[in-house]
């Protein structure tokens, strides 16, 4: 009974000051309140001259509602749009103040500031008010953060069109992490370009190198452009040291060096191949273990049986050639067709000489292009130009190829030379008289036989890379 009572008495007070509108004081005038959803406003002192206010009413409290601040002031907070009163009556006052409360939607304008301050933490997102809509534009780092601008947006206003977009650079700075990471065993680098590509860039020093990258980056291909500009790094050249001995012994002595290089013979010291141009012939050969015949030549040479007449070191480069020249050069006089009475000189190599041309293989394993030569004066055989004696040359030489493993010995041999001598012995002038001088002198020829044996050996330089 009691809450009955209540509310048909609320009623009655409404319709009450209601009905006196013409007869209350300017103090109980109504009032108008503008407020946006959201917004609030305080009513009472010191706008209005309350005393002491114990009874507040709210007509439809869907628009607005209030909340005591003290018994002079009271705080309406608009919820929703539309309009509504509030009245307010003083204790003991039969009149009552009057507010005209107006509820009103906020701007775009308003609105597009609220979200974008509720969009800081994505501060590639532009927000603005178009006509009746909100217009989402700019980029996010990620595909789900579209979808999360936009729900923020409509947490505000419905009405929202959303533009954003995934950055492309922010994308492939994604991708260019992923693959520096992927590929942090070589020497190279991702980057992110300006266009939203991704380079790569870099050396790498094998070609299973260069290929494993450019499977990673065809890999992430599927998702970003990029560019590979990966390759492989020149190689250093590799390099040959040839150690060459060249050495003139008899022939006597030669033939005691103890091998016989027309048999294939495998001992437990020293292995031997037989090829052509080899000791006692034309022919070539390859000694793993050499060191028993360059001990015995040694010996020949402590004891003057054995010449050794040049032992260079040289390095080459990998496929170029190498050349050893023992000897001198002569002068050659050449009569110039094109001017009476001009002559020329020109220079001619004798002696001996090797040309050596090492390429190194997959394995290691070196082919050696040899080339020796043995050139020497003839002065039997000579011509006579323009008053100058010039000698012939007589040349041996030969041209081969062989194989070897880095370090072992190419022996060349078989360059023979024999050299004849005449001694005559005679009674001083008696022995110069025509027929009967035979009686008076002696004749004696003496032949000598040399034999050119060349060692070479090969091994292989590591060009370190600058």
């Amino acid at each position: 009974m009691e809450r009955r009572r209540y509310h048909i008495g609320y009623i009655l007070t409404i319709l009450v000051c209601a009905g006196f509108t013409l007869s209350v004081s300017p103090a109980f005038c109504e009032r108008a309140i503008e407020l946006g959803v959201g917004e609030s406003q305080v009513i009472g002192q010191p706008h209005d001259q309350w005393k002491e206010v114990t009874q507040i009413v709210v007509a439809d409290p869907k628009i607005a509602d209030v909340a005591p601040v003290s018994a002079t002031a009271v705080v309406v907070l608009g919820k929703a749009r539309g309009t509504t009163m509030v009245y307010a009556w003083e204790k003991g006052a039969k009149d009552c103040y009057r507010y005209k409360v107006t509820v009103v939607e906020p701007g775009l304008e308003d609105v597009a500031r609220k979200i974008k301050g509720d969009l800081s933490a994505y501060p590639g997102v532009k927000v603005r008010a178009a006509g009746e809509t909100i217009l989402l534009e700019g980029t996010v780092s990620a595909a789900a953060d579209v979808a999360k601008v936009e729900t923020i947006a409509k947490a505000h206003n419905p009405n929202v069109k959303n533009l954003v977009e995934v950055s492309r650079r922010d994308v492939a700075e994604a991708a260019a992490g992923a693959l520096n990471d992927a590929l942090a065993g070589f020497k190279v680098k991702a980057r992110a370009m300006e266009d939203g590509s991704v380079a790569v860039e870099g050396e790498v020093g094998s070609k299973q190198d260069e290929d494993a990258v450019a499977g990673a980056v065809q890999t992430l291909s599927k998702e970003v452009r990029v560019v590979n500009f990966v390759r492989q790094a020149p190689q250093p050249t590799r390099q040959v040291t040839i150690r060459a001995k060249v050495v003139e012994v008899n022939r006597g002595d030669s033939s005691k060096l103890g091998i016989d290089w027309w048999q294939t013979r495998t001992g437990a010291d020293l292995p031997v191949n037989p090829q052509p141009f080899i000791f006692g012939g034309i022919g070539k050969g390859v000694i793993s273990m050499v060191g028993p015949i360059e001990a015995r030549i040694d010996a020949l040479i402590q004891n003057n049986k054995a010449n050794l007449l040049s032992e260079p070191r040289m390095t080459v480069m990998d496929q170029e050639t190498a050349k050893i020249l023992v000897g001198g050069e002569i002068p050659i006089p050449m009569v110039q067709s094109s001017v009476a009475n001009a002559i020329s000189i020109e220079w001619k190599e004798f002696g001996v000489s090797l040309d050596v041309t090492p390429k190194i293989g997959a394995d290691d394993t070196i082919t050696l292009k040899v080339a020796p030569s043995v050139s020497g004066l003839d002065f039997a055989n000579g011509i006579r130009i323009s008053g100058f004696d010039v000698p012939a040359l007589r040349t041996r030489k030969a041209e081969t190829s062989v194989q070897v493993k880095n370090g072992e010995t190419v022996v060349i041999g078989g360059l023979l030379q024999t050299d004849t001598s005449s001694t005559v012995k005679k009674i001083p002038i008696l022995g110069d008289i025509p027929l009967l001088g035979h009686l008076f002198r002696s004749t004696s020829k003496e032949k000598a036989e040399t034999e050119l044996i060349i060692f070479v050996t090969p091994e292989i330089v590591e060009a370190k890379p600058a």
